[in-house]
């Protein structure tokens, strides 16, 4: 997808939409990662995120955007012995509207569970108005701090997002060895 196939009719973000993406899932991500993960890799996945949407319009009650469950995708995967999430939102329709969210745990999947304290890395894919235009935005969020880790240009599917993680984490690995 490219920045340019979003039809921007809005100039201001949808708060429900904004919300999801950078307060919602993260929070509940940050609370308890082992129910986070374990509930996306589950069959009850979409009325998680049903009760999620319901929880964010109940707190957003001046937006009247209606969110739907069939308007997110969820694939689960592994950044090598790692837990991934990656979620597809709802299309944007303004700048710093969220496109996609991935979620790493640092969870080794080849160890038992009991013996760690993971830890949570979570991103996000917006757009934006870069310096040639509608862009994309490569962001992380550590503690409540949003750091945007570079401008995309072009297409990006959620195959090279979920790249673009992983090398991010890996990078991540390789500075805290030194």
């Amino acid at each position: 997808m490219t920045p340019e196939q979003f039809q921007l009719d809005l100039e201001d973000p949808r708060e429900r939409h904004y919300v999801m993406a950078h307060y919602a899932f993260r929070q509940i991500c940050l609370d308890d990662s082992y129910y986070f993960f374990s509930l996306m890799a589950s069959e009850d996945k979409s009325q998680f995120i049903e009760n999620l949407i319901e929880q964010v319009e109940s707190n957003c009650p001046e937006d009247d955007t209606q969110l739907s469950v069939e308007d997110f995708e969820i694939v689960t995967s592994r950044v090598g012995d790692h837990p991934i999430v990656l979620i597809k939102m709802p299309d944007p329709k303004a700048y710093v509207e969220a496109l996609y969210v991935g979620v790493v745990s640092t969870l080794d999947l080849t160890q038992p569970f009991e013996d760690q304290d993971p830890q949570v890395s979570y991103f996000t894919l917006e757009l934006g108005e870069g310096d040639e235009g509608a862009s994309f935005f490569f962001c992380e969020w550590k503690n409540d701090n949003h750091l945007n880790l570079g401008e995309i240009q072009g297409s990006c599917t959620l195959e090279a997002f979920a790249t673009l993680v992983e090398q991010r984490m890996e990078l991540a690995d390789s500075q805290s060895l030194h």
